[in-house]
C-alpha cells in the first residue's frame, strides 16, 4: 500500500507536458507559480488564502505514507485524495486534468484497501 500512496505522492508533483515555452506540469502551478506571484508582490489575497489551503491538502497527501498502518487510515483514504483533487481544481482550473493519472491510482488504492481490509476481516 505504501508503494500506491507514494506513487499518489509523485504523480500529485510532476505530472506535466512539454511546451515550446517549457514544461507546464503540476509542481509550477502549484509552487512555482505562487511563489512568483508572491516575490513579484501581483497575488490577491483570495488567491493567496486558497494556495495556503492547497498546500495544507497537498501535506496532508503526503502525510498519508507514514499513516498507513493505523487504524483511521481507510477515512483518510477516501478523503484525503479527493479533497486534494478539489481543491487543486478551485485552485488552478486549468491544470486540473493533470491530476487524471492521480485519480487513476487512487481508486486503485481503494480497491487494493477494500480488499486488504476484507482480507483482515477473516
Amino acid at each position: 500500500m505504501k508503494g500506491l500512496i507514494l506513487l499518489l505522492i509523485v504523480l500529485s508533483f510532476i505530472v506535466g507536458i512539454p511546451t515550446n515555452l517549457g514544461w507546464f506540469g503540476l509542481f509550477s502551478s502549484e509552487f512555482l507559480g505562487p511563489i512568483s506571484e508572491i516575490t513579484g508582490k501581483v497575488i490577491a489575497p483570495e488567491r493567496m488564502i486558497a494556495w495556503f489551503i492547497l498546500l495544507m491538502s497537498h501535506l496532508s497527501l503526503v502525510s498519508l505514507v507514514f499513516l498507513v498502518n493505523k487504524p483511521y487510515f481507510n477515512t483518510l483514504l477516501y478523503f484525503v485524495p479527493p479533497t486534494f483533487f478539489i481543491i487543486f481544481g478551485l485552485f488552478d482550473f486549468f491544470a486540473w486534468f493533470f491530476l487524471i493519472p492521480f485519480v487513476i491510482v487512487w481508486i486503485i488504492s481503494l480497491f487494493k484497501q477494500g480488499r486488504r481490509s476484507s482480507l483482515a476481516l477473516k
